[in-house]
């Protein structure tokens, strides 16, 4: 039976038990009510005999005409309360005409005594009211004896009433019980079928299926349940399945990103490496303007792979945004000093506004910051024919307790970027269209980034521009002031009689021959003695046998790398610096070539001036400690 019907069958019982308890209640009621009715009749009438009694006794003492008209009205009216309990049905016939015959009599024995002339208390006087007290003590007593009769049936109705009552409430009571506890243990047994059902409804944990023999709304409400954790299994299967192939496809892709930026970086070490080479050379007007072009292309070359790597990481959550001490004025007078030169190359006019105080230190990421800047600063130049590139930069005032706001505008009057182009600026190899990559080149990349980098870092990079008149940059950094030592953000220029490397040991591993070529040539120029190792294993094996100021070890290598040679050359000396070079891209992967122990890790393809600072830089930390 469904829930439904069986709490309406119980409702249904409950009501109808209750209603006829209370149909009887009702019934008795009713009879308490007529049985009070007649006692009103009756106590009436015993009223009017007694008054008629004493009306009597007045006239037999006072033979008084006003008591015997009054004994007149009297008897008519116990006469009408005769009639009238005899119709209601209280007196019996006997008992009706055995009262009319009494009043009657007591009538004729006052019309007697009226008549008579006899004194008060002759003979026949006593005779006639002896027998009128006769009469009138039969009638009186007749009356109250149907009053007491009525008095007690009215009591036995009130006791039955409040029985019935009783009773009422009672049955309700016990019936309300009943088919409250009957729902009860329905529902609760629902409920616990229920809630085990939903108990294995746990996505990715063994479950068994749901079974119910019911046939109410509760076994209906099974079966759907049993069904949605056959449906949530699956998708639960599914997205795992999806989730799995997800993550591997990121491994791979993550892996062919390190892959691609190795087999990418390394030759263009060796070109860009050649070129620095070349450069030093005696070279005829004509092949030093190729050998330019060469090394533009191949930096151009560089910097697209770089952009592709950073996309990369942004895209795989990888990027990492650091947190250090570094003067914003620094930082956009290098960034000024980089491209004046290459705005007057075009015979364009570079202006720059910078309100910021000289000493002000914030806390950021100077790295990124100088990336987003050069690049606009780039594009600005590249879209611009004729005119002006501009940079302005301001912060905003504070009292000290909160970040300060970083506000840079990179302003050209180039070419400026149609209304309808301007939403897909920032989308990644977006550009505003197919003839400004053909005419200007450029991966379509480098502000997808910058707008990933400045909201990396809490801020945002806005555009307006006009087609035809111009583009303005503005990047918002919100950056807490720092009171600690900044670090200065510029590349270090190393002259070519700088002898600060002179005698300098160096053990250098790379597996390629070409690098290792380049590497011993600039660092030959340098004045450094150069030792060469083909591979990890040969690696240790020399700086067993030699003496060395520093490593410098390429990671990916036959045979053994540079992170398993780094720890074997750990086992026996902690103190002479090793510096990884690698063409890896992840910020992860130089974590795990510092924990191995290499005391510096730095890109590939070489930046040579940044190899000549870190060399002298790790040269004077060893002098120092010794």
């Amino acid at each position: 039976m469904k829930i439904r019907t069986k709490a309406g069958v119980l409702g249904g019982i409950t009501v109808v038990a209750a209603a006829a308890l209370i149909l009887v209640t009702i019934s008795v009621l009713s009879r308490l009510y007529d049985v009070s009715a007649r006692l009103d009749q009756v106590n009436l009438t015993l009223h009017n005999v007694r008054a008629a009694d004493t009306l009597a006794t007045e006239f037999l003492l006072t033979q008084s005409e006003r008591a015997l008209k009054q004994w007149d009205r009297l008897r008519i009216k116990v006469e009408d309360n005769i009639s009238g309990l005899s119709e209601a049905l209280i007196l019996p016939n006997g008992a009706r005409t055995e009262l009319v015959i009494r009043l009657h009599s007591m009538q004729q024995t006052i019309e007697k005594l009226q008549s008579t002339s006899a004194p008060i208390d002759s003979p026949l006087s006593k005779i006639l009211m002896t027998r009128l007290n006769a009469n009138r003590n039969a009638l009186t007593a007749r009356v109250e004896a149907l009053e007491v009769q009525l008095e007690a049936e009215r009591g036995r109705l009130l006791n039955t009433t409040a029985i019935l009552i009783l009773a009422t409430v009672v049955m309700s009571s016990l019936l309300v019980t009943a088919s409250s506890y009957q729902l009860f243990k329905t529902f609760l047994g629902a409920f616990d079928e229920i809630s085990q059902a939903v108990g294995q409804l746990r996505p990715g944990q063994p479950s068994s299926k749901i079974r119910t023999a019911r046939r109410d709304e509760v076994g209906g409400l099974l079966v759907q349940i049993e069904a949605a954790r056959e449906s949530m299994d699956s998708v639960f299967a599914a997205e795992t399945d999806a989730r799995q192939k997800a993550e591997e496809l990121s491994s791979a892709k993550t892996a062919f990103i390190a892959t691609i930026s190795h087999e990418l970086r390394t030759p263009l070490n060796g070109l860009l490496g050649s070129i620095r080479i070349l450069t030093g050379s005696e070279l005829s007007g004509k092949q030093a303007r190729y050998l330019s072009m060469a090394e533009t292309s191949g930096e151009n070359l560089l910097a697209i792979v770089n952009d592709v790597l950073d996309f990369t990481k942004i895209e795989s959550g990888r990027l990492e945004v650091e947190r250090m001490a570094f003067h914003p004025m620094r930082i956009l007078q290098d960034v000024r000093s980089m491209f004046v030169s290459l705005a007057e190359q075009k015979g364009l006019r570079f202006d720059s506004t910078i309100d910021l105080p000289d000493d002000l230190q914030l806390l950021g990421d100077p790295t990124r910051i100088t990336q987003i800047l050069n690049n606009l600063l780039s594009n600005a130049v590249k879209f611009t024919a004729a005119g002006t590139v501009t940079i302005r930069a301001r912060v905003a005032e504070t009292d000290g307790s909160g970040p300060t706001t970083l506000t840079v505008e990179v302003i050209d009057t180039g070419i400026g970027i149609p209304a309808d182009k301007l939403k897909h600026v920032f989308e990644a190899f977006s550009q505003a269209d197919e003839t400004t990559t053909r005419k200007y080149g450029g991966s379509g990349l480098g502000l997808a980034i910058c707008a990933k980098l400045a909201a990396a870092m809490g801020g945002e990079l806005a555009l307006d521009s006009a087609e035809g008149q111009g583009t303005t940059f503005t990047l918002t950094l919100p950056l807490p002031i720092s009171t600690d030592d900044a670090r200065t953000v510029q590349r270090e220029r190393v002259s070519d009689d700088d002898t600060a490397l002179a005698g300098l040991r160096v053990l250098l591993v790379d597996d390629v021959d070409l690098n290792r070529m380049i590497a011993s040539e600039v660092l030959e120029h340098w004045g450094c003695t150069v030792s060469e190792a083909r591979d990890g294993r040969e690696a240790v094996d020399m700086f067993s046998a030699g003496h060395f100021d520093v490593v410098l070890m390429d990671v990916q290598m036959p045979e053994m790398d540079g992170v398993e040679a780094t720890r074997l050359i750990r086992r026996s000396d902690r103190l002479t610096p090793i510096i990884g070079m690698t063409a890896n891209a992840f910020s992860e992967q130089r974590g795990e070539y510092l924990q191995a122990g290499m005391t510096d890790v730095m890109p590939k393809p070489v930046v040579w001036d940044d190899l000549h600072a870190r060399l002298t830089r790790h040269r004077a930390q060893v002098t120092a400690s010794v």
